[in-house]
């Protein structure tokens, strides 16, 4: 079941979500075991996400991909969740996986509770361009297990887009802060935990 994010999040090109995120659905307890860094979670959202990426005729078309950094990353550690996973869909799909593009200046504060705002404030200036890839022109996808607000990602593509112009970007998320999942997602999940 793939979900396109909505055309009112105007970032990015297009966007992809496998599921809504609210903690107390079967799902979403998923997420967060995937985020904790529990090995079958990872194995089953990198089955699942390529699965339904792949659906997709533009994956063709796309060029390089990122992930969003956690608050204590100042670089892309690879034995992350998010990077396990990040890697794992990059190379099934055949797009280049440029983990180091982005850096990190400091820490960030938790951005749960912010307001958009606050989330705003706390990011201005952290991230930076830590390659010479050559990207106008070139597609990127950025990917991110949850989006609440989109501040971080979005921060991530205008900090691309300051010294690359020309540059498409894609967002994929595992999920989205909103209403839980209908029940029979979690057989769909199921499915691709063999």
């Amino acid at each position: 079941m793939r979900i396109s994010i909505p055309k009112w999040y105007a970032p990015f090109d297009k966007g992809w979500k496998l599921c809504m995120y609210q903690k107390d659905d079967e799902v979403s307890k998923k997420i967060l075991r995937l985020k904790e860094g529990d090995a079958t979670a990872i194995k089953t959202f990198t089955k699942w996400s390529i699965a339904e990426l792949e659906k997709d005729e533009l994956m063709l078309e796309l060029n390089y991909c990122i992930r969003s950094l956690g608050r204590n990353e100042l670089t892309a550690d690879p034995n992350k969740p998010l990077g396990k996973l990040a890697a794992g869909i990059c190379g099934s799909i055949g797009i280049e996986y440029v983990p180091d593009l982005i850096a990190k200046r400091r820490a960030t504060k938790h951005l749960i509770g912010m307001n958009k705002p606050a989330r705003e404030a706390e990011l201005d200036g952290v991230f930076y361009l830590n390659s010479k890839l050559k990207l106008n022109g070139k597609s990127i996808l950025i990917v991110d297990d949850i989006k609440t607000s989109g501040t971080t990602t979005t921060f991530i593509r205008n900090t691309i887009l300051t010294e690359h112009p020309k540059a498409k970007f894609y967002l994929f998320v595992l999920g989205e802060n909103g209403d839980g999942n209908p029940k029979e997602l979690i057989d769909t999940y199921n499915q691709y935990n063999k």
